[in-house]
């Protein structure tokens, strides 16, 4: 359950850290949010290690955090891209597939085996997608996920 509490605090915070991306980062290269906020983390979870005497540092670690470090900075970077097109909501339902990518590239990477509760989910996060695109895109009913024209949605967006 531990488990299942931390990734539902997971989203929390992502949903959170979208919102706030959206509305301090309007007037700020994407490149340049994305290296603070990725060395800001860097930085905080250094700091975090040190004091809770967790996170040893071996050769191995060392080799493996430079691909991983450019992979979190180039999905950060294309996030905050993202947001200068089209609105939070928008991303944030784009973001919903990433367990699904995930699932997908552990099976045909590491050989990870899928059963039904992977497939069943990997079909219900499919279908909440188009679910959600589908009611955005209605003209006659935008739905719960509509959002009004804030300060950052005026002219610095193409429509979504």
């Amino acid at each position: 359950t531990a488990g299942i509490v931390y990734g539902l605090m997971s989203a929390a915070a992502l949903a959170t850290w979208i919102i706030i991306a959206d509305r301090v980062t309007t007037d700020v290269a994407p490149i340049l949010s994305a290296a603070l906020l990725v060395a800001g983390g860097a930085a905080s979870y250094a700091l975090l290690s040190r004091v809770t005497s967790t996170g040893a540092i071996d050769g191995t670690s060392v080799v493996w955090s430079v691909p991983i470090g450019a992979m979190a900075s180039l999905a950060v970077l294309l996030l905050l891209v993202a947001l200068q097109y089209v609105p939070p909501t928008t991303v944030s339902i784009g973001s919903t597939v990433e367990p699904l990518s995930t699932t997908l590239l552990s099976a045909w990477l590491l050989g990870e085996a899928l059963g039904l509760p992977q497939l069943f989910g990997g079909l219900f996060i499919v279908a909440g997608v188009i679910t959600a695109v589908r009611a955005r895109s209605s003209p006659s009913d935008p739905g719960p996920l509509s959002t009004a024209a804030g300060p950052s949605d005026v002219g610095s967006r193409a429509e979504a």
